[in-house]
């Protein structure tokens, strides 16, 4: 099979930052299926400008353009500034690199991983382009802008008014998503109710 998965962060001798676990499952995962013969491309949000295409452990690691007013996972920055950031986020359309590495690897898939500085425009433009999507769900990105519905001291049980706003249309590219299990579904509902079932939605 020939997979191309999308993540925020994949640590390579180039660009090592590892923020979390995400990134380093994303690592794992792609090392061992290229482990069981099957092809694997990986893309990830550039973290310098012009970063150019890195061969690690035989995969080929992609940098696509962050077009936004900082790179993400940086230093950090001011609420109003951050509120910049994500509005931008939020109405990414599509993402010319994630088109041109479906034309050229052809993938039978398409896994994504955090959609920090890629954004849902991953999924988008692989529906576009009629491939399926496979989320895997590492953070709360879909509906907090601080991707951990946490504030105060406190889990967030509903959304507040600026994470409604801040992540209206990343929310809508669910519809892109497709969900081959129940267990994808649930995790899928349990952060955003009702929103998928498993099928792809358009």
């Amino acid at each position: 099979m020939k997979i191309l998965i999308t993540s925020s962060l994949y640590p390579t001798p180039l660009a090592p930052k590892v923020v979390g676990g995400a990134e380093t499952f994303v690592r794992r995962l792609a090392e061992t299926l290229v482990g069981q013969n099957d092809s694997v491309e990986v893309i990830r949000a550039a973290s310098t400008p012009n970063q150019q295409m890195e061969t690690c452990n035989g995969i080929d690691v992609h940098s696509a353009a962050v077009h936004n007013i900082y790179f993400p996972f940086a230093k950090q920055h001011s609420a109003p500034v951050r509120g910049i950031w994500h509005a931008i986020e939020d109405w990414q359309q599509m993402s010319e690199l994630v088109a041109a590495r479906i034309k050229a690897f052809k993938p039978d898939i398409l896994h994504s991983n955090n959609l920090s500085g890629l954004t849902t425009a991953v999924w988008r433009t692989a529906a576009e382009l009629g491939i399926p999507v496979l989320h895997t769900l590492h953070d709360y990105y879909l509906t907090c802008p601080r991707c951990s519905r946490f504030s105060d001291g406190h889990a967030c049980k509903a959304s507040c008014m600026s994470c409604q706003i801040l992540t209206f249309r990343r929310r809508a590219g669910r519809r892109d998503i497709w969900t081959p299990s129940s267990a994808s579904a649930s995790a899928f509902s349990t952060s955003i109710p009702g929103s998928v079932s498993s099928r792809r939605h358009r």
